[in-house]
């Protein structure tokens, strides 16, 4: 609990510290400045565990401006860990983390 009351008084220290710089930290959430939001260029196609099962993928997308993403992660009594490949027609950057022992699957999921 103390380490929790401390990260609490750091926390809202550097919060009292940008409302200086930030005025829109004083507003009310209603009266915050309204910001527009870019549409993607792209498309995010997310298939469900039985499409998967029926479709042969392959790392190297089909057509040349596609690019395949594949993520991973798991957690053993040894430790938790998060891994990704990220393929395209000229494209290939993969690697792979320990989290430790101490990390959430959540925590390897959104690594990944």
């Amino acid at each position: 609990i103390q380490g929790e009351i401390l990260w609490k008084k750091a926390h809202t220290k550097t919060i009292q510290e940008l409302k200086e710089h930030i005025p829109e930290l004083e507003y009310p959430t209603g009266l915050l400045r309204k910001r527009s939001s870019q549409v993607p260029k792209y498309s995010t196609n997310i298939l469900t565990r039985e499409e998967l099962l029926k479709e042969k993928i392959e790392p190297k997308p089909e057509l040349p401006d596609n690019i395949n993403c594949f993520t991973d992660f798991s957690k053993t009594l040894e430790g938790c860990g998060a891994g990704y490949l990220i393929m395209g027609e000229n494209t290939k950057i993969y690697g792979t983390i320990g989290l430790g022992t101490y990390a959430t699957l959540f925590q390897a999921e959104v690594f990944a």
